[in-house]
């Protein structure tokens, strides 16, 4: 009775109404996640786009040289394509494995502090779609940064620096 008083917006649930209420926090909290995933997946994939086109356009000297030296555009632009592709390669796998093994811990947090343990599924859809943003990306990047590799002369690069 002191308890009502002191509040009295305060609800007895039963266990199910209580593991129904919590059921559906967590799967609003899951979907949440699965949004909040989306839009870190994207901001990832501007960044690393804008990240490696500026690393690529800073060694225009370099592909100045390599030019001057004999090196063919098509190899010259090969070279930064393998080199973007295997760092964009290794960067994506780190993400989806860290990812892969952080969304069990993160769930298993919750499901100790609310003692419900929810649908466990891999966000297989997700990381398909952060696969094709970071294929994207990269083109994107390489494509940005092609105008490096172009012909402009050595003595104007020079002149830059």
């Amino acid at each position: 009775d002191a308890i009502a008083r002191r509040h009295p917006r305060a609800q007895v649930l039963s266990v199910d109404e209580y593991r129904a209420d919590v059921s559906s926090l967590l799967g609003r909290l899951m979907s949440s996640f699965n949004l909040f995933a989306l839009v870190m997946y994207g901001v990832a994939a501007l960044v690393g786009t804008a990240t490696l086109a500026s690393s690529i356009s800073e060694r225009r000297r370099a592909v100045a040289l390599t030019r001057l030296v004999g090196g063919r555009r098509r190899a010259v632009e090969r070279v930064l394509g393998v080199e973007a592709s295997v760092t964009v390669t290794i960067a994506w796998a780190v993400a989806g494995i860290g990812g892969l093994l952080g969304i069990p811990v993160m769930i298993a947090a919750q499901s100790v502090f609310s003692g419900l343990l929810p649908d466990m599924r891999e966000p297989v859809g997700i990381i398909g779609l952060s696969l094709v943003m970071t294929g994207l990306a990269t083109a994107l990047a390489l494509l940005v940064a092609r105008r490096s590799v172009g012909d402009r002369p050595l003595a104007e690069l020079v002149a830059d620096e």
